[in-house]
């Protein structure tokens, strides 16, 4: 019984990646005002308490992926991060001692150039074995539901959970369309659809934990209809992209961003402390 019901879970996800469940092209998307002239996404803060402007890490400038505490670069080395200065580097971030390649984070999973799942947490990097991924998150990093959805398609990327009771959301995009699956651990059931189409010459440029970035616009997931839903009880409140900025306003100042991390040319410039 339990072989059969690991099957049907298993063809369910398939079923849920090839397309089985209908698309709906969402369309929805917010009047905001984006005419002001200063990034707005350059004035928070970005990592725990620490601002932009007094966190030296300038193995920063190469970043590819972010996990919390910890990043990658372009030739797959792994960093981690701290608010806290390394002794050994006088900066807030170290080089991990060891010989893996990574070539993708998702959500806090990382993954290696030979498709081995990693978690990294208080310095401590393990490698997951297929028995924790069945049984799910073992301890911090594993993720059972974001490692079963990269197997079945390894473009995905984490995007968005509004609250811990709320289904957890991944994205991948083909082209310029941009495809949500939402997982619910309650229920345990998942669901696809066209979250949005990108049109009149806006693509795709990057996605990470947190962020669409296009050639015209940096996206979160939000309410679409915020004023209306918080202000009258009989209002549902609706989600799709919410844009937090323009490209034009930040593309010269933003050198990385995530939910995890915001990497500017001006933290750049900071010097050890």
């Amino acid at each position: 019984m339990k072989k059969y019901f690991r099957i049907i879970f298993l063809l369910s996800f398939i079923c849920v990646l090839a397309g089985c469940n209908k698309s709906n092209d969402k369309t929805l998307m917010p009047e905001q005002d984006i005419t002001n002239t200063k990034c707005s996404i350059n004035s928070h803060d970005f990592f725990e308490n620490y601002s932009i402007d007094s966190f030296v890490c300038p193995e920063l400038s190469d970043i590819a992926y972010s996990g919390s505490g910890f990043f990658v670069n372009n030739k797959g080395e792994l960093y981690e991060i701290s608010s806290k200065l390394y002794s050994t580097t006088n900066t807030n971030c170290k080089k991990v001692d060891t010989e893996i390649v990574f070539d993708n984070v998702i959500k806090n999973t990382l993954i290696s150039t030979e498709g081995n799942f990693y978690s990294f947490y208080d310095s401590e990097l393990k490698k997951i074995s297929n028995e924790q991924i069945e049984k799910g998150r073992a301890w911090y990093g594993i993720d059972q539901m974001e490692i079963k959805l990269y197997k079945l398609n390894n473009n995905i990327s984490y995007f968005a959970q509004l609250d811990h009771e709320a289904p957890e959301i991944y994205v991948y995009n083909k082209g310029n369309e941009l495809y949500q699956i939402t997982y619910d651990y309650n229920t345990k059931t998942a669901n696809e659809e066209l979250l949005y189409t990108f049109k009149d010459g806006e693509k795709i440029i990057s996605r990470t934990d947190g962020y669409i970035i296009t050639n015209k616009n940096y996206y979160k997931y939000g309410k679409i209809n915020e004023d209306k839903c918080s202000k009258y009880e009989d209002v549902e409140c609706e989600y799709g992209l919410v844009i937090v900025d323009s490209a034009e306003n930040c593309a010269n100042e933003i050198i990385y961003i995530s939910d995890k991390i915001t990497v500017t040319k001006e933290m750049l410039n900071n010097t050890k402390g």
